[in-house]
């Protein structure tokens, strides 16, 4: 598991929420339904972008991120938006869901290389299927 990369893209992901909280106020569309759910679902993803920071090693936060950036990917076209709180908010939802599943893929690493990670040797890593691991011992003894 690669902690620095997780806390980093945590803490990228704290900084997109509060781009989601406070966007409604800087493109003005504070009064439309979308700034509703922005602000709410912005909030959620900063908590858990925080919780990842606190605990790198849980995946749930990361699994929650990524359904909240698929949100908004897809709330802009149900909910009608206009083309600037589209764009905004489809942006925000594919570098959310971007962040949660490099979160998702640096947790899941050493599951991916075991073979590299020092748990075999060379030898043990190279062999073929069907060949026979031949203990050491047995060359001491018939000495």
């Amino acid at each position: 598991m690669n902690e620095q990369l997780i806390r980093w893209t945590a803490g990228l992901s704290f900084v997109a929420a509060l781009w989601l909280v406070f966007s409604p106020l800087w493109i003005n569309y504070t009064s439309s339904g979308n700034a509703t759910t922005q602000v709410i679902i912005g909030i959620i993803v900063g908590v858990l972008a925080l919780v990842k920071l606190s605990m790198p090693t849980t995946t749930w936060p990361s699994g929650l991120n990524f359904l909240a950036g698929i949100w908004f990917i897809i709330a802009p076209f149900v909910l009608a938006s206009t083309t600037p709180v589209k764009w905004n908010q489809v942006v925000l939802g594919i570098i959310v869901a971007g962040l949660a599943t490099l979160e998702l893929t640096a947790m899941a690493e050493p599951a991916a290389s075991a073979a590299d990670s020092g748990r075999f040797s060379s030898r043990e890593s190279s062999m073929t299927f069907g060949e026979k691991i031949s203990d050491p011992r047995d060359r001491s003894e018939k000495r």
